[in-house]
């Protein structure tokens, strides 16, 4: 009764302005949730009502599959954080600072999600998967410590006194090979059936031809616009370089067709990509979808009671 009565006396001697700002942030919240309940009921319901097609009969367009992760051949995703071969990765690294008025933060320094190309198989066929654009849930993360930018690898175990003293902290998701995943969105079949290059060897004569070419190819790189390309710079010209030489691949895989899951055109489509399954999926968003109706509920009661007590 006290922290109410105290509350009310607040609300009542506080000017106008003050008063106003924070009851649109509270309307903005409510708002916001009640958008984001919309949305996670809305996944949890598609999931709910699309079939599960297998790889071998899935028809042209929005489709939901269920099977394992695997890399394409000959090749091999690797986190650069941890060093954990894995078939897609998401990661922060985030320095610790700290100022005269004894404040301190975590500064997000490096936020890099994997884009590769990596596979999804079941007991009828395997299916490319472009995760550009995905929703992806995870199963595996870890969160950890230490003095460098670069880690380079993962502690097996971790603990709370390892943040005592921590330059640095790392947050990392990643989905393993043969792990089940989860997969809803664009499905297309493409492909001429001849025999799948080297991956290396492609990536070697994209990369030659665009040194021969600098002015077609490069330009866009040079994101500082000094003529040159930089380190930083050349490790995003190579990235592409994989990247086209992975799509290039896909088109002349060794099979007579070449299935590809990837992000829909239409907006109103979702692009789901997880190590849940759906059931588990489904329990995840129905979740959320109700902590997100609560906190909207109590924030129109408490926009009603603060609107009440002014007025």
């Amino acid at each position: 009764m006290f922290l109410i009565q105290a509350l009310t006396d607040t609300i009542q001697n506080t000017d106008n302005t003050s008063f106003w700002m924070v009851t649109a942030l509270v309307l903005l919240g409510c708002l916001v949730s009640l958008t984001l309940w919309f949305k996670k009921t809305k996944r949890a319901r598609l999931i709910e009502d699309v079939p599960t097609s297998s790889i071998r009969s899935a028809a042209q367009g929005y489709v939901e599959l269920i099977g394992n992760a695997g890399f394409l051949p000959d090749d091999k995703i690797v986190s650069p954080l941890s060093g954990r071969a894995c078939v897609w990765f998401s990661y922060t690294v985030e320095k610790y600072q700290s100022s005269n008025n004894n404040r301190s933060n975590w500064k997000v320094v490096d936020d890099v999600t994997s884009d590769q190309l990596f596979v999804l198989e079941d007991d009828t066929g395997r299916c490319v998967v472009d995760p550009y654009g995905a929703e992806i849930e995870t199963w595996e993360s870890q969160r950890w410590y230490g003095k460098s930018r670069h880690p380079g690898s993962a502690p097996k175990k971790t603990s709370l006194l390892d943040s005592v003293n921590a330059d640095y902290r790392y947050t990392e998701r990643w989905i393993e090979p043969a792990e089940i995943l989860y997969a809803i969105g664009h499905f297309e079949t493409e492909g001429t059936g001849e025999e799948l290059p080297s991956l290396r060897d492609e990536v070697r004569q994209l990369l030659t031809l665009w040194k021969q070419q600098p002015e077609r190819y490069l330009r866009p790189f040079d994101k500082n616009h000094d003529g040159k390309i930089d380190e930083q710079e050349w490790a995003e010209v190579r990235r592409a370089a994989k990247q086209e030489a992975q799509h290039k691949r896909m088109e002349m895989a060794g099979s007579p067709q070449v299935h590809l899951i990837r992000k829909p055109q239409q907006k109103s489509d979702i692009y789901i990509l997880s190590s849940l399954t759906d059931e588990e999926l489904v329990k995840k968003y129905r979740k959320r979808s109700r902590w997100l109706l609560i906190y909207s509920i109590l924030s129109a009661i408490t926009l009603v009671w603060m609107l009440n007590v002014r007025f």
